[in-house]
């Protein structure tokens, strides 16, 4: 017979389980790489996102992926992501999940793309 603190213990470890299950984001392959116009998605800790760079709300997102994703090339519907690390696994399939509606993959921004040049820097925002 299962006590309560033993049903909590086998909850929680099937909990930890789902979190491992999720397929983890990797860089893009090539051809992906060579897009000119990359969709970045940004998932900052602070919450929310933002299709470069500019606020969406989560309601909407799925649709502006759509709207973004239609007259694209199926070829070269990647959505890029840059998640914050206290953004949970739940949110990231959140978006994966909007991305595939939309008939795009998701990747990891990091690793997508060549570091600058010796010399340069990212800019992600202007400073005031």
């Amino acid at each position: 017979m299962w006590t309560r603190s033993g049903i909590a213990i086998a909850f929680l470890l099937a909990c930890a389980g789902d979190e491992e299950a999720v397929e983890e984001l990797r860089p893009a392959p090539e051809p992906y790489r060579s897009i000119t116009h990359p969709i970045i998605l940004d998932m900052p800790d602070t919450g929310g996102f933002a299709i470069n760079l500019q606020p969406i709300e989560r309601s909407e997102l799925q649709a502006q992926l759509r709207r973004i994703y239609e007259p694209r090339s199926k070829d070269f519907r990647a959505l890029f992501l840059r998640v914050g690390p206290g953004r949970s696994t739940a949110e990231v399939e959140f978006v994966r999940a909007a991305a595939r509606a939309a008939d795009a993959q998701t990747f990891s921004h990091e690793g997508s793309f060549p570091p600058p040049p010796p010399g340069f820097r990212t800019v992600i925002a202007d400073s005031e």
